[in-house]
């Protein structure tokens, strides 16, 4: 593919010269180069200019010229239709990643996503779970709290009765008629024999 530029160097001639024969014999270019807008012509349009050049444009070209012309030209928007499909492809394939290329990538992706959500899940009803067993030792610790409460002011507020304190004082009782006897118990021999 040929620039103006390059084809007038190739040919010998000004830009302007050959943007005009490119006119005069129709020609039209095979490619636009995308990133700088230049026209870009083909290797048989290239030779079409070299001939004409050649040989002087006469107004009547005969049947044989305008017919092989006719065909360059379509051989040319051929060429450069293609060309323009072939480019539209390259920059699809550019801008688009490859289907086998994406898989392998997705398919781990995805696999560690489903991973990763099965352990939020196990992490969730692990606090779930931690959350009911806490609310039951928060209720438990309050009725134990209810209930030290409750034997608090009973036993603030409690007053012995009498029968209570009679039975005391017989114990008490006892128990002094037991120590006066183990006492006695433990006197030795001789005194004992001389008490009496």
């Amino acid at each position: 593919m040929y620039g103006i530029k390059e084809i007038a160097q190739v040919l010998n001639v000004s830009d302007k010269t050959i943007r005009r024969r490119i006119k005069e014999l129709n020609i039209k270019e095979s490619a636009i180069d995308k990133s700088t807008g230049r026209k870009l012509f083909s290797e048989e349009s290239l030779l079409l200019l070299e001939k004409s050049f050649r040989q002087p444009l006469d107004s009547s070209l005969d049947n044989a010229q305008t017919a092989t012309r006719q065909g360059l030209d379509s051989l040319d928007n051929a060429e450069k239709s293609f060309n323009d499909e072939r480019l539209d492809s390259l920059d699809n394939d550019k801008t688009m990643p490859r289907q086998e290329e994406k898989d392998p990538v997705l398919s781990l992706l995805e696999k560690q996503l489903e991973t990763l959500q099965e352990q939020l899940n196990q992490k969730d009803k692990q606090i779930q779970d931690l959350s009911t067993l806490l609310s039951r030792e928060q209720e438990l610790n309050r009725h134990n709290q209810l209930q030290i409460e409750d034997l608090n002011k009973r036993l603030l507020t409690y007053t012995p009765k009498e029968e209570d304190n009679s039975f005391s004082e017989n114990e008490v009782i006892q128990e002094v008629n037991t120590n006066e006897k183990n006492t006695e118990q433990k006197k030795s021999f001789w005194e004992r024999l001389f008490k009496h």
